[in-house]
This record gives structure tokens, C-alpha cells and sequence, in this order.
């Protein structure tokens, strides 16, 4: 066959079928929003989404900067452990945090679906927390402390840290202070 100007026509793009369904969701999106009469609709990916609280509303960077000796910045959080939510911030003791006696304090906050989590985190040597959601703990491990509780259907785990080679205070004597910010984000939680 020839095509338009005697040339061949062009092979027929193929897309994957994701591209597809993305476009067919985009398509009727656009479609239904310009429509007043179309009835309200929430995308599947959405509606998972909604169900885990965002780990940064139930912590947030006021909540650390009062915990932490210097102004809380966030961080990226790594997710090896797939958190539905994830949240981080940090702090250093010196302007220039190359300097040998900064000391860095992170907070990072985990928000799991479900219980599976809270029971695998849970350590021999946890010391329950009274009055914080279904259930709670804390463990101290050298320079971490981690807090972690459930309420509504979901697993919530708090862990701060305190380095660096400077003299520095240990996570233990800040304990009811992290427990205090779990308080508050459990206020923060929907039910």
C-alpha cells in the first residue's frame, strides 16, 4: 500500500494497555467534571488512598520543631518496610552539619493498614503505653526510641533518633515527649 505523497503509511502506534486505561479514566474525568448533572464519582486509586491517615498530617513540623533543640526541617523517608504513609524530618545542632560536635535529631513517622505491622515491630523488651489508641508500646535501642500504637484499623509507628559524636541527651529522657506527639496524632486520626 501506499500512503499520502507515495510513501508507505506509517505502522500503527501501539500503546500498553495501562496508557489506555489511563486515558479512558482521564477522557471520562475531563468528561463528567464539565457535566453539572454527572453525579460526584471518587477513583478507585483515590478512595484506596483516602484510607491511611497521611503520616505528615497526624505529625507535623511544629509538633517536632517543640520536640527537637532546633527548627525541624522534613526528609525524604525511606519505605523499605512499604508504609501506606510516610512522613520524616530533621535537625541539626550547628549551622554546618559537617562539624564534629552537630548532633542530628530525626523524627520519622510510619502509617501502616492494618495490625500485621504493629505485631511484628512489637520487641520482647517493649514497655506498654496506657491510653493510646487499641494498643501501645515503646522501645529504647541505643539512640532510638520508637513508639508505635493502633487505632482505627491502622498501625502508627513514631521513631526518633538523636547522633552524632558530641555529648548528646539519650532518647529515653525525651520518651514522654514522643509519647506526647503520638498522643497528638491520634487526635489527628479520623475514625
Amino acid at each position: 500500500r501506499v500512503g499520502a505523497g507515495g510513501h508507505p503509511p506509517a505502522p500503527a502506534a501501539r500503546l500498553p494497555w495501562w496508557a489506555l486505561a489511563i486515558a479512558g479514566f482521564t477522557l471520562g474525568a475531563c468528561s463528567a467534571a464539565g457535566d453539572p448533572r454527572a453525579a460526584p464519582t471518587t477513583s478507585p486509586l483515590a478512595a484506596a488512598q483516602s484510607v491511611t491517615a497521611p503520616a505528615c498530617v497526624l505529625v507535623q513540623q511544629a509538633d517536632t520543631t517543640r520536640l527537637f533543640t532546633h527548627t525541624a526541617a522534613r526528609v525524604a523517608v525511606d519505605n523499605k518496610a512499604h508504609a501506606s504513609s510516610v512522613c520524616g524530618y530533621t535537625a541539626n545542632s550547628n549551622t554546618d552539619p559537617n562539624t564534629i560536635d552537630n548532633v542530628i535529631e530525626t523524627l520519622l513517622v510510619y502509617v501502616y493498614d492494618g495490625t500485621t505491622r504493629f505485631t511484628q515491630t512489637k520487641a520482647a523488651d517493649s514497655q506498654p503505653i496506657a491510653n493510646l489508641g487499641d494498643s501501645a508500646f515503646q522501645v529504647t535501642r541505643g539512640d532510638l526510641l520508637s513508639v508505635a500504637f493502633l487505632a482505627h484499623g491502622q498501625t502508627v509507628e513514631i521513631d526518633f533518633s538523636i547522633t552524632g559524636l558530641a555529648d548528646h541527651p539519650a532518647v529515653a529522657t525525651v520518651a514522654s515527649q514522643v509519647t506526647k506527639i503520638a498522643r497528638q496524632a491520634l487526635t489527628r486520626m479520623s475514625p
